[in-house]
């Protein structure tokens, strides 16, 4: 195998440190950048929660809006059934 005779250079102590400290640091980087990235996450589900919330609020406005217009249209049917069936009693 190579690499493994007498000759080998084995890192030292200071060497060994530096990689230490650069793996800490990369991983401090990484712990970083994953808050942020669940941070953005938060705020984009609140921001989903919002706009759901409201497309079930125009919904159930828009509903409450046809039911409104269905009941004054029958409400109208139904007085201009009432002044038919008057007019007809009234020509007899």
């Amino acid at each position: 195998m190579h690499g493994l005779g007498y000759l080998v250079k084995y890192p030292t102590r200071a060497q060994l440190m530096d990689t230490q400290i650069e793996q800490s640091r990369a991983s401090a980087t990484t712990q970083e950048k994953i808050k942020e990235l669940e941070a953005e996450l938060q705020k984009l589900k609140e921001e989903f929660a919002r706009r759901v919330a409201e497309r079930d609020r125009l919904a159930e406005e828009n509903k409450r809006q046809i039911q409104e217009e269905e009941q004054i249209k029958r409400e109208e049917v139904r007085e201009q059934v009432m002044e038919d069936m008057l007019t007809m009693l009234a020509a007899e």
